[in-house]
């Protein structure tokens, strides 16, 4: 059985993490005390990459959109409902690999059109407020998504104390 130790030497069941019944995706051990979520978004299968990385007491969320793999993009008229979408699936995403929303320290946002800025803003206040926490946070406009549907993307990371 694999233990994962945090800063605080607090001994964690790497089989509680992986065994954890979630939705999203499954955790995979996939070295000692690294730990992947693997969701169905086909886009993990096609670049290689995972939805999160748990190493230790860091949490690494990949970019996050308001996509879905029958339905295709969700709400492409906006910024405002695709940024919810998202702070949910990265809340879904930090509890199914063992950690929590105020163990977030940094987020990044990324926006096509920079007019966007205080709907997503709203959002991500909003993803935060209940919490009584406010995230260190980037907020800059891109060229282009992947889909031209796509308003909004989101990446953070988070520390388990």
């Amino acid at each position: 059985m694999s233990k994962i130790t945090n800063e605080n030497e607090k001994q964690v069941d790497a089989d509680s993490i992986k065994s954890t019944g979630s939705n999203i995706g499954t955790v995979v051990e996939t070295c000692p005390g690294r730990f992947e979520l693997r969701t169905d978004n086909p886009w993990e299968e096609i670049c290689g990459h995972t939805r999160a990385v748990r190493r230790g007491p860091f949490v690494i969320i990949a970019g996050t959109t308001a996509s879905d793999p029958t339905k295709g993009v969700l709400h492409p008229e906006s910024s405002y409902h695709q940024a919810v979408i998202i702070f949910e699936r990265i809340t879904n995403a930090l509890v199914t690999i063992g950690a929590k929303v105020t163990d977030i320290v940094r987020v990044r946002m990324f926006i096509i059109d920079i007019a966007d800025q205080d709907e997503v803003c709203r959002a991500f206040k909003e993803a935060f407020h209940s919490y009584g926490i406010r995230v260190p946070a980037t907020l800059v406009q891109v060229n282009a998504f992947v889909h031209p549907d796509m308003r909004v993307e989101i990446e953070a990371d988070a520390i388990i104390l």
